[in-house]
């Protein structure tokens, strides 16, 4: 039987699911935030949505309270708020 492999979250999906996580909040409360499903907040996390919509990133960066440039991986940018200590992911 063939192993399926998943290609790992992209470095979006990583940070969205450690600052979620950070903030306290699960997948389906921050889903409801931002006016989406938790099947799609589970799609970004795990970068199965290659172009998420510039809306919903701007949704995200503000119910996380971090920058959009943080979210989307800009290597200078830092959240707005500090976020408790957490091991980021590994980056792949």
């Amino acid at each position: 039987m063939a192993k399926h492999h998943r290609k790992p979250p992209s470095l979006f999906g990583q940070r969205l699911r450690f600052v979620r996580q950070a903030r306290g909040l699960t997948q389906a409360e921050l889903a409801e935030r931002v006016g989406i499903s938790t099947q799609a907040m589970h799609s970004l996390e795990m970068g199965d949505t290659p172009s998420p919509r510039l809306p919903h990133l701007k949704v995200l960066a503000e119910q996380l309270e971090v920058s959009l440039d943080f979210l989307v991986g800009v290597e200078c940018a830092k959240p707005w708020a500090p976020l408790p200590v957490l091991q980021e992911p590994a980056m792949a």
